[in-house]
Order: structure tokens, then C-alpha cells, then sequence
């Protein structure tokens, strides 16, 4: 975002493993916007993903219950980042902020669903057991 407009970020980015990286300055990226329009298509279309992820995320803190995001949050973790084994590795912190939640709230509804079998809990690993469970919870009515 601050590319585009020019002003202060709006988030921060970690490497989880090594990385290079190259920094492109404003100049030199407008500069091959306009050599390359398909490059400005293509933006687009990620800022829009991203502008209806965000919009998606503002109605699900408004309407779901925490129990419900936490689930649809791991499914999505799950879908796009599990290893081989079928786990995702994730901080209970990192999980709570990503469903607008505590740790201390999160972590609760973590062990029910442990204690259900639901999933299997290691240090900032989560496995899922039950993903037609997990499913049926994140798209449950709304209490």
C-alpha cells in the first residue's frame, strides 16, 4: 500500500526462513507499471483479493462467534500452509490474532477441541483430526 500512495506502512512482514530480498524504489516500480500494464492488471487484481479478504474478515469479527473464527482461521491455515503430515505450525498468539481473539480465549476453545479429538496440540504446531468437525463449526449458525 505504501508503494501506491506514499505513505507510512500498514503492516510488517516476517521471513519464516531465510530470505533475500531486493528493495525496489517508488520510482523504478512506476516505472515498470507503465512498461508493463499487465503488470497494473494484475495488482489490481490482488489488491481487490485482499480488499475482499479484509471486508470478509470486518463481517466475520462483527457476526461470527469466536469459536466459529478460530475454526474457519485453522481451515484456511490448514488449506494453504500445512506440511506433509498434515499440520500447521502457528504460535497460539498468532492464531489468536488472526481471529481477533486473546490467547488466553483461544487456547480455551484449542484444549476443548483437543479434548474432543477434534485436534492434536504440540508446541506452536496444531494438527487437525476431524476436519469434517472442524468444518461443521465454522459454518454452524450463529448462536
Amino acid at each position: 500500500i505504501s508503494m501506491f500512495d506514499n505513505r507510512d506502512r500498514t503492516a510488517s512482514a516476517v521471513a519464516v526462513d531465510a530470505a533475500e530480498l531486493q528493495p525496489v524504489s517508488r520510482a523504478t516500480f512506476f516505472e515498470a507499471v507503465k512498461r508493463c500494464p499487465d503488470l497494473a492488471i494484475t495488482l489490481m487484481q490482488i489488491l481487490c483479493e485482499r480488499l475482499r479478504w479484509v471486508s470478509d474478515s470486518v463481517e466475520e469479527y462483527a457476526l461470527l462467534s469466536l469459536n466459529q473464527r478460530l475454526a474457519r482461521r485453522l481451515l484456511v491455515l490448514h488449506d494453504h500452509f500445512a506440511g506433509p503430515d498434515g499440520s500447521v505450525q502457528i504460535a497460539q498468539t498468532d492464531l489468536a490474532d488472526f481471529a481477533g481473539a486473546t490467547r488466553e480465549s483461544t487456547n480455551k476453545i484449542l484444549m476443548q477441541w483437543k479434548s474432543k479429538g477434534l485436534i492434536t496440540l504440540k508446541r506452536r504446531v496444531i494438527h487437525i483430526n476431524n476436519r469434517a468437525e472442524l468444518d461443521r463449526l465454522a459454518h454452524e449458525a450463529s448462536q
